[in-house]
C-alpha cells in the first residue's frame, strides 16, 4: 500500500540535574497550583504564670498550655481561602510535657512544652518556673547573721545623744556645801 511513517526520538544522556533541567521546559505531569511549603513553626502559649510558687507538700497541677499552627499561606495571621500551607492548626493534644517537680523537696524546678507540627517545623520551647519554697521557712523569723568572734552591740537608751563636747577634767566632784 505504500504506506510509510517515521518518528524522532531525543535520548538524553546524563546526570539527573541534565535530565531535569531538560524537562524544565515541559508540563507535562506539573500540579498548576502547587501548594505553598509549610515553613512557620507553631506556637505555644501557657496557661497562667511563668513562675509559679508552692510550699514543699502542696500538690502541684500544672494548668497546661496551648499550640496552634495558624492555618496561613501567605504569611498572614488570617487563614487562607483554600487553606493550604500551614493547615495543622489547634496542635494543644501533641504537646510534649516534662516536668522535673518534686514537691517534697525544697528548690526550682522547670516544666518545658515542646510540639511540632505535621511538616516537622519545632516550636520554640516554652518553660515554666515552679518553686517549691520551704515549709519550715514561712514560719520561722530569720535571725539576722552575725559574727560569734564579735561582742554584740550595745543598744543607746537615749533617742538623740550628743556627744560631750569636752571630757569632764574632775570625774567625782565633791558636793558644794
Amino acid at each position: 500500500a505504500g504506506n510509510t511513517a517515521s518518528a524522532d526520538r531525543t535520548v538524553i544522556v546524563g546526570d539527573e540535574d541534565t535530565v531535569a533541567d531538560a524537562d524544565e521546559g515541559s508540563n507535562e505531569g506539573s500540579d498548576p497550583d502547587p501548594e505553598p511549603e509549610d515553613t512557620t513553626p507553631p506556637t505555644i502559649t501557657l496557661i497562667g504564670e511563668a513562675q509559679v510558687t508552692i510550699t514543699e507538700g502542696e500538690t502541684y497541677v500544672d494548668l497546661g498550655a496551648t499550640a496552634t499552627d495558624p492555618v496561613t499561606t501567605d504569611g498572614s495571621e488570617e487563614p487562607t481561602s483554600n487553606g493550604a500551607g500551614d493547615t495543622d492548626g489547634d496542635l494543644t493534644a501533641s504537646i510534649i510535657t516534662n516536668s522535673t517537680v518534686d514537691t517534697t523537696t525544697p528548690g526550682t524546678y522547670q516544666v518545658t512544652y515542646n510540639v511540632s507540627d505535621a511538616a516537622g517545623n519545632e516550636a520554640t520551647e516554652v518553660t515554666r518556673v515552679v518553686v517549691v519554697a520551704d515549709a519550715d521557712e514561712g514560719s520561722i523569723e530569720a535571725a539576722p547573721v552575725t559574727d560569734p568572734e564579735e561582742p554584740p552591740a550595745e543598744e543607746d537608751d537615749d533617742e538623740e545623744s550628743e556627744p560631750d563636747s569636752e571630757p569632764d577634767p574632775d570625774p567625782d566632784p565633791e558636793p558644794e556645801v
